[in-house]
């Protein structure tokens, strides 16, 4: 877990955040290289570019339904819930909505804070009660949540 907001809109109820930065040791006493983090990054952003994509079918077929019936069916899997938890375990629809997700593609300056060429970024309009709890310090950061094994020694990248 990365606790580091690096810029906050309050009248948008927006953060942008550090989800993972390449060779910095997370709260875990862990780190990743850039190459890692830009297969979960991408990976991320083709799920995120996924349920666009199948709210958009919805959409089309609405507007095809005013010239007659059509029958909606979507993949078990064309809209996943949970692309924004809370905790690792919470993964209501209204925490709020995801509007960016990118890797910085050269050492940059976001305010005051330095972000280093392939940090994983994410950009957050929160729901209110999630809001509150930015405002309140509850929420100081992302998880990139995922699952990885442990590579021990001097070569480990």
């Amino acid at each position: 877990m990365t606790e580091r907001i690096v810029k906050r809109v309050e009248a948008q109820k927006y953060t942008l955040g550090v989800v993972y930065e390449p060779d910095a040791v997370d709260a875990h006493g862990e780190f990743m290289v850039a190459s890692e983090i830009e297969k979960m990054a991408r990976g991320f952003n083709r799920r995120l570019l996924g349920q666009a994509q199948a709210v958009a079918k919805i959409l089309q077929a609405f507007d095809a339904a005013e010239h007659g019936p059509v029958e909606l069916v979507l993949e078990p899997d064309a809209i996943e819930k949970g692309l924004l938890g809370i905790q690792h375990q919470d993964w209501a629809d209204d925490h709020g909505e995801i509007v960016e997700s990118y890797l910085a593609p050269c050492d940059m300056q976001i305010g005051q804070e330095a972000v280093t060429k392939g940090t994983w970024l994410m950009g957050v309009v929160w729901g209110d009660a999630n809001w509150t709890k930015v405002q309140k310090g509850e929420i100081t950061g992302y998880s990139w949540g995922g699952t990885a094994y442990k590579r021990r020694g001097k070569n480990a990248n």
